[in-house]
């Protein structure tokens, strides 16, 4: 397959890529929430359900933790930019 290029994505039309591509964005978006913003709380499996039991929580955010995922966040996005030869992700799980 790998000879034929069989396995490559452009056989999808660039809609198809770019919409299942942001389909998992927010999918994985959505499922790190929980962790991000330290809910102490069991998360449902679906979707919607889970961005219904993020803001009916909203008051029970751990806000050190968020302030260090915030953080962390920054360090990753802000090193990127000014500083190419050492990943921002290797310097944000250092810190």
């Amino acid at each position: 397959m790998g000879l034929t290029k069989m396995g490559t994505i452009s056989v999808l039309s660039f809609p198809h890529s770019v919409g299942f591509t942001s389909g998992i964005a927010v999918t994985i978006f959505s499922t790190q929430m929980k962790d991000f913003f330290g809910f102490s709380m069991d998360v449902p499996a679906g979707f919607i359900p889970q961005w219904i039991c993020y803001f009916s929580n909203i008051a029970s955010i751990d806000w050190i933790e968020a302030a260090m995922s915030i953080g962390c966040l920054l360090i990753i996005i802000v090193w990127g930019r000014y500083v190419k030869k050492i990943p921002g992700s290797l310097i944000a799980l250092i810190a």
